[in-house]
């Protein structure tokens, strides 16, 4: 799916339909408040919208293991070093794993990197990292302006394993899985939640309390089933001005 002139909302309604599992934007970026954001443009109202990288977590399916961040070639980008500050938010912002751009780049760059990393990433069932490493060696010996120093891979929420890539799609299968993911997060974000209390009157309380528990009996666990292989989605999204 590709979404031009796209605005918050529409990415947004787009992502919850879709369900990508790689989402991949091209265009502008800046620092507002300290913090990297992409710029999405109204063409209907004539506003630019910032969106930080707190607000595309929150936005993201669970499922979206990969975001990819780049800047165009027809102009230069308004803060290429909102792209780097983007990919590298704090551990706290529950973002996938990221491959962004830090400097300029040209038409056929461009072209020649994405071209070899979507390709590998096929051949290779989703493992993003040699992907990553196959598109950077393929543009260093491209006759290009663009340095492989343009291309920066942030590897976070377990990113090192691979996407997983099939001809077909199961659906209960794919529910299992993003069931899963989904808790997952959700235990993440309670651990970062509990590390406040850590030392103090409530964190006390807590740890007796579970203590109480678990002397009433054995824990029970719920183990998710394995998900199957599927064919990978990629959501596109283009600001005005910047192709």
């Amino acid at each position: 799916m590709e979404i031009d002139d796209a605005t918050g909302q529409g990415v947004l309604a787009a992502v919850r339909s879709f369900d990508p599992h790689i989402v991949h934007f091209m265009g502008h970026a800046g620092i507002v408040g300290g913090e990297g954001a992409v710029a999405l443009r109204d063409e209907k109202i004539g506003l630019t919208n910032w969106i930080c990288a707190a607000q595309v977590s929150q936005g993201l399916s669970v499922s979206t293991r990969l975001l990819c961040v780049g800047t165009g070639f027809s102009r230069r980008n308004y803060d290429i070093h909102g792209l780097v500050a983007f990919g590298h938010a704090p551990q706290s912002v529950r973002l996938p794993t990221c491959i962004v751009n830090r400097g300029d780049v040209d038409q056929r760059g461009v072209s020649c990197f994405w071209t070899e990393f979507y390709s590998t990433l096929i051949a290779h069932r989703g493992d993003v990292l040699s992907a990553f490493n196959a598109a950077t060696a393929k543009l260093a010996f491209a006759n290009t302006a663009t340095p492989v120093e343009s291309f920066s891979l942030v590897l976070r929420e377990g990113g090192s394993r691979p996407i997983r890539i099939g001809r077909s799609v199961d659906a209960n299968q794919h529910a299992a899985e993003v069931q899963a993911q989904f808790a997952a997060r959700l235990a993440a974000v309670l651990r970062d939640k509990m590390k406040t209390f850590e030392d103090t009157d409530m964190s006390k309380a807590l740890g007796e309390r579970a203590m109480l528990k678990s002397s009433r009996g054995s824990p029970r666990f719920l183990r998710p089933r394995p998900a199957s292989t599927r064919s990978e989605r990629v959501c596109r999204t283009t600001s005005s001005g910047c192709r």
